[in-house]
Formats: structure tokens, C-alpha cells, sequence
């Protein structure tokens, strides 16, 4: 795998600068992003936090819970 620096790489939100960036496969498609594996996993985690489906897993779970606390103070 080759190496690649580059000054400024943009993806979505995420910014980096000066960082050695390496080609990873992520979903099937290749994009840059740092060498360092703790970094990479911190962005994969904000990506999955940010999907629509990972915000509509947690509406319809405090929904949810918002039901059932209505159903205890009822009984």
C-alpha cells in the first residue's frame, strides 16, 4: 500500500491537516484516511452516530421508553 500526505484531505466534515493519510477500504470504497487506527475508529464511530438510521434507532427507543414510564404511572 502506498503512503500519501497530503496537506489538506476533505471528507464530509472531517478535516485533516499534516497527517500522513493511508488508503483504507471502508463499505467498499477506498478513501484516505489517517494511519493511525484510533483515529480512524473515532471517525467511523461519528460517521455511525451520525446516519439517519442511528437517529431513528434512538427516537424510536425513547419513544419507547417514554410509553412504558406513561404505563407504569397509569397502573
Amino acid at each position: 500500500m502506498t503512503k500519501l500526505t497530503i496537506e489538506k484531505a476533505v471528507r464530509g466534515r472531517e478535516l485533516s491537516t499534516d497527517k500522513e493519510l493511508r488508503a483504507t477500504r471502508v463499505n467498499g470504497k477506498t478513501e484516505l484516511l489517517p494511519a493511525d487506527p484510533l483515529a480512524v475508529a473515532k471517525i467511523l464511530k461519528e460517521r455511525r452516530n451520525k446516519s439517519p438510521a442511528a437517529r431513528l434507532r434512538a427516537k424510536l427507543a425513547a419513544d419507547l421508553a417514554k410509553r412504558t414510564s406513561a404505563k407504569r404511572v397509569v397502573q
